[in-house]
């Protein structure tokens, strides 16, 4: 039986917010007979009081071992108090990871780069195959963002990265521009497989129809009101005052929008704030973090769902999770940037992409949805969905890839 570890700080699963795919992967790997077992914190899995002073805590979820190490953690605190949450799960990891050093595989996804460190740890000392998953380039986006400052912590951060990379068996990439990138890094193309998010059309089919229409949709049915939805992190990559600023444009247009951010994070109330102060507080509303079950009445019950980060080209590669769940639900995709989502989204007419210009894009937008045919797209988008990103297609070229050659 080949033993695997799957290190993910942010492990979830649909009861929970946040993605889904190490578990969707974690599962089928039990399904292959695989044993799998999971370190992660408690960014989701929140513990009991008696558990949190544990310092941890064990849970069988569908046959995965999940280990879950008490770590406090929200997207809404600033940028050390994450990196000092991202240092102490490493720490701690690399102390829960002995546990499990005659296991033959350890899985690292990434973020943050520091979850790479317990993965090494293993590789060096115990000779366990490591693979590392890249799901945000790092540290690439918080230096371009400037964030990341410091000179030297810069060369250093980039000295990890690429000793990170060397180390693994292979590097699995959640987008074209990401392979590009690793690539332009001096990594061997042999040594990257692609394998992007994925769109869970069973389970957005399955909750269909069992899930009641969500109460936006019941409250504004009796009119031609058109909802866009934002689900995910308020935080500053995301960008979120470009969808407050696009309401007020398409209000001044007389335009029927209303659009609906669900989630929480860092930027929330600076959010509620420019919604106030642009008066579109009325047709910008804010709603809190939901399981993925629930999530999927939100993104049925909307017209279309959105996906927005700061003009960065660093910011471009991302594999948003917004992306592959509107496509699972049949519905048109709105985002506003450059990148491999851009081209998809134009070449297989799968949405609309705005730009930088808002009253370009009020315009664009309105003039779209002024005569989409939302049957027909529903029908199309669902199709490409399918072919390309359904969730069994890619777990089995990962499976096939990595985990059959043991």
């Amino acid at each position: 039986m080949l033993k695997v570890l799957y290190i993910h700080q942010y492990f979830t699963t649909p009861q929970y917010a946040g993605g889904v795919r190490s578990y969707e992967f974690a599962k089928r790997l039990v399904a292959k007979g695989c044993r799998v077992s999971v370190l992660t914190s408690d960014a989701f899995f929140k513990p009991k009081i008696e558990q949190a002073k544990k310092g941890s805590y064990q849970v069988m979820v569908d046959g995965i071992d999940v280990n879950v190490i008490h770590v406090p953690y929200s997207n809404k605190n600033g940028f050390l108090f994450r990196v000092f949450a991202f240092v102490k799960f490493m720490l701690f990891c690399c102390l829960y990871a002995y546990r499990f050093r005659k296991y033959d595989v350890v899985y690292a996804t990434s973020t943050p780069l520091t979850i790479a460190v317990p993965a090494l740890y293993l590789n060096k000392f115990f000779k366990m195959t490591m693979y590392f998953e890249v799901r945000d380039l790092w540290p690439d986006i918080p230096i371009e963002l400037n964030i990341i400052k410091n000179g030297l912590i810069k060369f250093c951060l980039k000295k990890i990265e690429l000793y990170v990379y060397r180390s693994a068996k292979k590097v699995v990439v959640l987008s074209e521009g990401m392979r590009e990138e690793i690539l332009k890094k001096g990594i061997s193309d042999e040594k990257l497989l692609l394998v992007p998010n994925a769109s869970d059309l069973d389970f957005f089919d399955a909750c269909k129809k069992n899930n009641q229409p969500y109460e936006f949709e019941l409250d504004i049915q009796h009119q031609q009101v058109f909802i866009g939805l934002y689900a995910g992190t308020f935080g500053y990559a995301n960008d979120l005052s470009y969808v407050v600023k696009l309401a007020k444009e398409l209000k001044k247009r007389e335009a029927s929008f209303n659009f609906f951010l669900v989630g929480d994070g860092a930027e929330r109330e600076k959010l509620k704030e420019l919604a106030e102060n642009y008066s579109v507080n009325d047709v910008v509303k804010f709603l809190p973090a939901v399981s993925k079950e629930e999530l999927v009445s939100y993104i049925q019950a909307a017209d279309f769902c959105m996906s927005t980060v700061l003009n960065s080209p660093a910011l471009y590669n991302n594999s948003a999770n917004k992306f592959f769940d509107s496509l699972a639900a049949g519905k048109p995709i709105v985002i506003n940037h450059e990148g491999w989502m851009k081209d998809s989204i134009n070449k297989n007419e799968l949405g609309l992409v705005l730009n930088a210009d808002i009253k370009n894009s009020a315009e664009k937008l309105d003039t779209f949805f002024s005569s989409y045919d939302s049957a027909a797209g529903e029908k199309r988008i669902k199709a490409y969905a399918k072919s390309h990103f359904d969730r069994e297609l890619l777990f089995n070229r990962l499976y096939q890839d990595i985990f059959s050659n043991y």
